[in-house]
């Protein structure tokens, strides 16, 4: 009986994580000056000028899985970034960043405002 409980509890976790990732999350930091949506396998950032235009798609997206979080880790432009949502079900600008590596190794760390889309 444990057992079956057991692999409910999980097919249910499972399908959850499925259905969390498969929407679409919008994101942007306090002065909009980076806007961007996800999706579990590509980010879009947008225009800062108009929001309604879309500049440039990567879809060499790797996903990192975290709890009920995860981390996404792409290049876009010769910089590495690092987008870290803490929470799937509750978006926190603390918890949740926007990480932007140079080349050189300079870094900047911006907290997000995420929601579904």
């Amino acid at each position: 009986m444990k057992t079956a409980i057991l692999a409910l509890t999980v097919f249910v976790i499972g399908l959850w994580a499925q259905v969390s990732m498969a929407s679409t999350i919008s994101c942007h930091t306090p002065r909009m000056n980076k806007v961007f949506t996800m999706t579990e396998d590509k980010v879009v950032f947008e225009d800062e000028a108009s929001v309604s235009r879309n500049i440039a798609s990567v879809q060499k997206v790797r996903t990192k899985k975290e709890g009920m979080g995860f981390t996404k880790i792409l290049n876009y432009e010769g910089n590495k970034y690092t987008i870290h949502i803490a929470s799937s079900e509750k978006f926190d600008e603390v918890e949740d960043y926007l990480s932007i590596r140079s080349e050189k190794g300079h870094e900047i760390t911006y907290p997000i405002n995420c929601s579904l889309k």
